[in-house]
């Protein structure tokens, strides 16, 4: 069943399980050999459909499989369910080989699909001595952010063909992680994550760090369920240094928190884009917390845009949830700037009046009212924080806000403040975000011809930019302009080229510590590259 091997270039020993010629093999790394087994490639439909995948292959020892292998190809969609229960000692890598996965944009309903199992990883990061990946394709590898787009290992590019999401994680999985896989171009979410009407499937010790999502039709990540009951629970979430860049709605989405979670480190750039024709009322935040027991920590994030919010802040109580003194939901040393119309939106208590929500050195600037060019007659509300929680603790420290705006609208007695300051603040400097620092990002949007919400026509003016179909064009045409499609109207919209998105934080920037860590060459996970083989979910920060 073992052969000893060199990678890449692989001599394998072929195996006969089910009739069908399948890949294992031994692969030397250090420390000792892997197990590794390789799928076969697509079928006749140009897909991968394993939905049970060790009853597909019963020869394969699944206690004991290191590596497996999804061999490099354009896959029209990828399904691999019923992943197995491994441990965090020994967990189970699936990766890409031989070059790039990539799925999606040849017309299927979903594009990658996986689920069930623990203790797994799927990784599409080049790491020669730890046998992941490919040398061509590494991503923002050695901190080439700038060059990385369509160079990921894994890379889910639907072409804005259907109104799915690219990454489904479910199916009652449990404790694993995600790493250098790019998402781009779908109708819905980047990554949905999520098992639903299924209270008892909780979803725990999940690290998601170092993907790109960018160019989605909604939510760039959707954790956790907005529905009823039952609905299970997020906890020991890690979720750092992600680009989640130019969504419809949506950058940041999680519900169901459980406590034991923190949200750092990451870039939720220009959310919210199709905020004048977003698939449902109000979904045009940058970000969206349901918080249902325990503690959540959220900060040294950067948050650029929005439309109704910046974020939205409520609690998703449900039957048997725990709730006690101690428990917070935390923002603190985030950036927040181009938001038009509130800061921050707190819902009522909805039964936990417990769990407090403490604001500290965060920076809110850019806050101009622009609501009314969507609904006729809105009220300007002039605030950052509008509460309308008048039970849970809240306390809002040594905060720092520019512009014209109260820092909180109709305080109640559960709101303690304290040093926040209101003075002119500079803004976030990227080392190349494709715009310079000063830029107004609230000239960004997505296009579209008519408002789903309001049935009447979006106007754009000179000096206006958007994004259409994955594209960016800034408008050229003195007057206002409507129903002009970009790709047939070159007079009124001038292609541009698309950003670079190397989102990391310029030295020259005054808010260093927030954003993207800047790793070169050391990964955000403490190791350096060569030494995934040292990884495991326990020992992962």
């Amino acid at each position: 069943m073992r052969s000893t091997t060199s990678f890449p270039a692989v001599t394998p020993k072929i195996i006969l399980f089910c009739a069908m010629a399948l890949v294992c093999f031994a692969q030397p790394v250090s420390g000792g050999e892997l197990e590794t087994f390789t799928l076969p490639g697509p079928a006749g439909d140009g897909g991968m459909y394993y939905p049970d995948l060790q009853s597909s292959f019963p020869g394969v020892n699944w206690s004991q499989l290191d590596r497996l292998y999804i061999p490099a190809d354009h896959y029209r969609f990828l399904n691999l369910g019923n992943l197995p229960q491994r441990s965090a000692a020994h967990p189970l890598v699936i990766t890409n080989l031989g070059g790039q996965v990539r799925v999606g944009g040849l017309g299927f309903h979903y594009n990658f699909s996986i689920g069930g199992g623990s203790h797994w990883k799927l990784t599409g990061r080049w790491d020669a001595a730890a046998a992941t990946g490919n040398d061509a394709f590494p991503g923002h590898g050695g901190g080439d952010y700038a060059g990385s787009r369509g160079r990921y290992g894994i890379y889910i590019d639907d072409a804005f063909l259907d109104t799915d999401s690219g990454l489904a994680i479910g199916r009652h999985a449990t404790n694993f992680e995600v790493e250098f896989v790019e998402i781009a171009h779908v109708g819905f979410a980047g990554a949905l994550v999520k098992t639903d009407d299924s209270g008892g499937s909780h979803m725990e010790n999940i690290r998601f760090h170092d993907n790109y999502i960018h160019d989605t039709g909604s939510e760039g990540v959707y954790f956790g369920s907005t529905q009823g009951e039952p609905q299970h629970k997020i906890s020991g979430l890690r979720f750092y240094n992600n680009r989640i860049v130019r969504t419809g709605t949506e950058a940041l989405q999680l519900g169901q928190m459980g406590g034991d979670s923190e949200v750092y480190n990451n870039v939720f750039a220009w959310g919210a884009l199709a905020w004048k024709n977003p698939f449902q009322p109000f979904q045009d935040n940058n970000t969206q917390i349901g918080a249902r027991e325990g503690s959540t920590q959220i900060h040294h994030n950067v948050f650029v845009g929005g439309a109704t919010n910046f974020l939205i802040l409520f609690n998703q109580v449900r039957t048997g949830d725990s709730h006690q003194q101690g428990d917070e939901v935390e923002f603190f040393d985030n950036y927040f700037s181009h938001g038009r119309n509130i800061g921050a939106y707190f819902q009522e208590s909805e039964g936990n009046a417990v769990t407090k929500f403490r604001f500290e050195d965060n920076i809110f600037r850019e806050i101009r009212f622009q609501y009314d060019e969507l609904y006729e007659g809105q009220v300007d509300h002039n605030t950052v924080f509008r509460i309308f929680n008048t039970e849970n603790p809240i306390e809002i420290h040594n905060n720092r806000w520019s512009g014209p705006q109260s820092l909180f609208l109709a305080p109640g007695s559960n709101i303690v403040t304290s040093g926040n300051v209101n003075a002119a603040l500079p803004p976030f400097e990227f080392v190349d975000s494709g715009f310079l620092a000063d830029f107004d990002y609230l000239l960004l949007e997505e296009w579209a011809a008519i408002s789903g919400l309001t049935d009447k026509p979006i106007f754009y003016s000179e000096g206006d930019w958007v994004m259409h179909l994955g594209l960016l064009y800034e408008c050229v045409e003195v007057g206002s302009h409507t129903d002009k499609i970009p790709t047939k109207h070159p007079a009124t919209w001038a292609s541009r080229p698309l950003p670079p998105d190397d989102l990391r934080q310029a030295a020259t920037s005054p808010y260093q510590g927030m954003g993207l860590l800047d790793r070169q060459g050391i990964f955000a996970d403490g190791f350096e590259s060569g030494n995934l083989s040292a990884w495991s979910l326990s020992t992962t920060p």
